[in-house]
């Protein structure tokens, strides 16, 4: 048992119990789908630790809006984010399994907008996704007592409220594949940006090529239409590898298009993998090779976790989320 001057966490209660911080948080708070065996399990762990909630959750319950900001930056409206849409859709529908709204609020990052909204009683926390290297919007939520949860992690010193990928491991599936089906010049293609998932899944790419003893050949572009073909042009140019590993569906969907145009057959002539799963993906001929992520799952994980915090905050580490390689025609 703690000692008396040790706060016992709910991530304590749930590791004795053998059951989710969420299955916890709902036999606290008296909701959700919990077997009877498993309530008088965690009711019976609750009372051997002697834990008790977050001294302000009660006070807190009384007073919530039912509201959850999702402040989106500027990319999140942008015609091609279909990851920003299905994730969305995702948080939306999570979010009314626990009687709760999506707030969505464009967001370019300043984190006055992030203080305001949180002084403004209107909301019961945030949902943060776009995350970038010292992101201040985390940091103003969390010194202003606001609970969050995030699709993408946050720095080490904040709460590590966060559901993810590991990115790395889907290029490295793909470019793997790519090696054992016979390919020796694979390239890369993807996104010049700040956000730390290109930069993995460019590492993957990498990683598995080094392991191979294969050299690697990466080309990376702007985001911009313009760029993406240009990229493309340029890789099926002169010296063309015999397959390509891209760090987005859009980058690929780009290479079937430039592909066509040359006569070169997507499938036979060239190997192409993609990561996101896009729709159009699909509807290509061939079809798409990708790493595909279920933006649902990740959304409602994303909102558990949410709730949780609301009861004060767990201390619980972040939370990866696997990715699964799904073979098409293209590779």
């Amino acid at each position: 048992m703690p000692a008396r001057d040790q706060r016992t966490t709910i991530t304590q209660v749930a590791n004795a119990a053998g059951v989710s911080i969420q299955t916890v948080s709902n036999v606290i708070r008296g909701r959700g789908r919990v077997g009877e065996a498993t309530r008088e399990r965690v009711a019976k762990v609750i009372s051997e630790l002697n834990y008790v909630p977050h001294p302000g959750a009660s006070s807190m319950r009384s007073n919530r809006t039912g509201q959850l900001a999702h402040p989106m930056p500027p990319q999140s409206f942008e015609p091609t984010n279909n990851i920003n849409v299905e994730f969305i859709r995702g948080l939306v529908a999570a979010a009314a399994t626990h009687d709760y709204h999506v707030v969505l609020t464009r967001s370019d990052g300043d984190p006055e907008e992030i203080a305001e909204l949180c002084r403004s009683g209107r909301i019961d926390g945030f949902v943060f996704t776009g995350m970038q290297p010292d992101d201040p919007r985390m940091e103003t939520a969390h010194r202003l007592g606001m609970p969050f949860a995030c699709f993408g992690r946050t720095a080490p010193d904040l709460p590590q409220t966060w559901v993810d990928i590991h990115n790395a491991d889907g290029t490295d599936e793909a470019t793997t594949l790519l090696i054992e089906t016979g390919h020796r010049t694979i390239a890369f293609l993807g996104h010049e940006s700040p956000y730390f998932w290109d930069a993995e899944r460019r590492d993957g790419y990498l990683q598995a090529m080094a392991r191979a003893g294969l050299k690697s050949r990466v080309a990376l572009c702007g985001s911009t239409d313009k760029d993406i073909e240009a990229a493309a042009r340029k890789l099926l140019g002169r010296g063309r590898p015999s397959a390509i590993v891209c760090s987005s569906d859009r980058l690929a969907v780009a290479l079937y298009a430039e592909a066509g145009r040359r006569g070169i057959e997507v499938g036979k002539d060239l190997a192409l993998t993609g990561f996101d799963d896009w729709i159009v993906g699909r509807n290509l001929s061939p079809a798409l090779t990708t790493v595909s992520t279920d933006l649902h799952d990740i959304a409602g994980r994303v909102v558990d976790r949410f709730l949780t915090e609301l009861d004060g905050p767990t201390g619980a580490p972040g939370e990866f989320v696997p990715v699964e390689l799904l073979r098409r025609g293209s590779a």
